[in-house]
């Protein structure tokens, strides 16, 4: 299931945020999925692509509360996870964004 798209302006690219705990950055001129991005802890439910970046760098945000940010040029490193207020928390060694927030938001219902 697809829950959001995101094209980056000037670049054949786009983002999209799934149902399966991924996004998925593409390359619709050559119809190559390019990387599946993997972090969140169920579905992914937003994807925002940097402008200017050619889709190399975007945001994802996941119905688990967390935030992830990702460089598809340096994908297979995971460098910090930080809560709200500055908290660290650690990244799995199979997670890649290069920056988390986790609990970037929390749903009470």
């Amino acid at each position: 299931r697809l829950f959001d798209v995101e094209w980056s302006r000037g670049s054949t690219r786009l983002v999209t945020a799934s149902g399966d705990g991924t996004a998925r950055l593409f390359d619709v001129e050559t119809a190559a999925e390019l990387g599946a991005f993997a972090f969140h802890r169920g579905t992914v439910k937003a994807v925002a692509v940097r402008p200017g970046s050619g889709g190399d760098v975007f945001a994802s945000c996941g119905r688990d509360g967390a935030l992830a940010l990702w460089d598809a040029r340096v994908a297979s490193r995971a460098s910090a996870s930080v809560a709200p207020y500055g908290e660290r928390l650690s990244l799995a060694a199979s997670s890649k964004p290069v920056a988390v927030v986790e609990r970037a938001h929390e749903d009470d219902h």
